[in-house]
């Protein structure tokens, strides 16, 4: 019984979705390391901190749109019956907890304050009264604003002052204007339980076509200021082509799913963010 909860407890966490934050941790602590060095364990636990984050925010939405997953997505934990509703909710506070000790204990209180920050986005994106999740814009911007603006800047801050680095905030609003298009993408196969249980977004308000057009312009923008950001346009190559493949399945197989458990659009948006990490680290470094 107890294995079974702890593996239902795990599945919460959706691991593709974390690799992105794995990634980013290491790569943008590593960038304030080399600014102003400190103890090189940082790195790793920078990335252990955000690993944490992002399982938490995933519980966080499965307990409060587990109507919506009993319409969409009936075979995830709660749904499903494997864990109850209370047992994730315990989950996400002992998380949440545990996450912010370890920001504020073994990081620095910058980055404590920071991360309370993207922390409570997750909240607020899922858990009512908020529940922006639920309302046009703000669901977008609830996403954009920690997971491509905030995180960025915060693990920076796990060594060095981010203010003194402008190619790294010049990235971090890029990417934060990527992650506010390509939210929608998330949308797309939540549609029917979305619009039954009253959720505003783009593709429930405008529909499929016109909420793809508003995501492609958001993420199309963001390439600019991602472009600037490098020390050379070769760096941002391999974020224009997941961008031109985006496009692609965008037009023609929008609906097309993958293993991990989202669309195939979903899957390069995540792959999007690794690749746009991995450009501005490259550029940082040579």
């Amino acid at each position: 019984m107890i294995r079974k909860k702890i593996k239902a407890g795990l599945k919460l966490a959706r691991p593709f979705t974390l690799l992105a934050p794995a990634v980013g941790g290491l790569l943008f602590s590593y960038l304030g390391y080399l600014h102003q060095p400190g103890p090189i364990y940082k790195i790793f636990l920078t990335s252990l901190i955000f690993v944490f984050a992002n399982y938490t925010s995933n519980v966080i939405n499965q307990v409060y749109d587990r109507e919506i997953d009993r319409i969409n997505k009936p075979y995830r934990p709660i749904p499903s019956g494997e864990i109850s509703v209370d047992e994730a909710n315990s989950l996400a506070i002992i998380l949440t907890i545990v996450t912010l000790a370890m920001a504020y204990t073994l990081i620095n209180t910058t980055f404590g304050l920071l991360l309370s920050v993207i922390m409570f986005f997750a909240w607020i994106y899922s858990a009512p009264p908020l529940r922006l999740r639920a309302k046009l814009f703000w669901s977008n911007l609830a996403l954009a604003a920690p997971r491509g603006a905030l995180g960025i800047i915060t693990a920076y801050t796990a060594y060095a002052n981010p203010i003194e680095n402008i190619n790294l905030l010049i990235f971090a609003f890029g990417m934060a204007l990527y992650v506010f298009g390509a939210n929608t993408f998330k949308d797309i196969p939540d549609e029917l339980g979305d619009k039954k249980l009253g959720i505003k977004n783009f593709v429930t308000v405008y529909g499929r076509k016109k909420a793809l057009k508003i995501a492609f312009i958001f993420i199309a923008a963001s390439y600019v200021p991602v472009a600037i950001s490098l020390s050379n346009l070769i760096y941002s190559a391999p974020l224009g082509i997941i961008i031109i493949a985006m496009l692609f399945f965008g037009i023609k197989h929008p609906d097309i799913k993958t293993k991990t458990e989202n669309t195939i659009l979903w899957t390069l948006f995540y792959l999007g963010m690794i690749a746009g990490f991995l450009s501005f680290f490259t550029s940082q470094i040579l």
